[in-house]
């Protein structure tokens, strides 16, 4: 259910003996521009692995080795290929990103074990505010008219091929 991004160099795959499976919540949004992350860090700084939903659907398998992790997902709502202004995020244990007193929740996986049903909400999205790159609450989130008219072409011409023309 994931396609693989990156691994670290020293995973062998004969110690992915361990799998974590779930799914991205994030409702009305399209998910087949989603992402899982793998950290060994409470930081999030040391990527284990990343993966890509194979159906678009949210649903993710990762094969892993034994060891405890933390995981995050995102949705490039842009489809740009980055982590940018309006994208959404969320990190398991996290179910409201203004809840200072939450905090991110480690998945323990033993040898041959299958950790289930993680559900990974996107609580967060991004925004760029005075130049400064910022993570705020999604219920807060307020596209620009940019982002709105993008959002709008790509719904008007979703299905449709050809040539754009925009003239006055």
């Amino acid at each position: 259910f994931c396609h693989p991004l990156s691994a670290q160099e020293n995973a062998d795959p004969r110690r992915l003996t361990a799998s974590i499976t779930g799914r991205i919540i994030w409702d009305g949004q399209d998910l087949s521009h989603a992402n899982v992350s793998v950290y060994r860090d409470d930081k999030l700084r040391e990527l284990y692995m990343s993966g890509i939903p194979k159906l678009g659907d949210g649903q993710f398998t990762l094969d892993v080795e034994p060891g405890q992790y933390y995981l995050a997902a995102y949705v490039d709502v842009n489809k740009s290929g980055n982590f940018d202004a309006g994208d959404g995020l969320g990190i398991f244990g996290i179910t409201e990103w203004d809840d200072k007193d939450q905090k991110y929740q480690i998945v323990r996986v033993d040898n041959r074990e299958t950790v289930r049903e993680i559900e990974i909400p996107i609580t967060g999205r991004a925004t760029l505010t005075d130049g400064k790159f910022n993570i705020i609450p999604a219920s807060q989130y307020q596209p620009t008219e940019f982002q709105k008219f993008q959002a709008d072409l790509r719904t008007a011409t979703s299905g449709c091929s050809g040539t754009l023309s925009l003239a006055l």
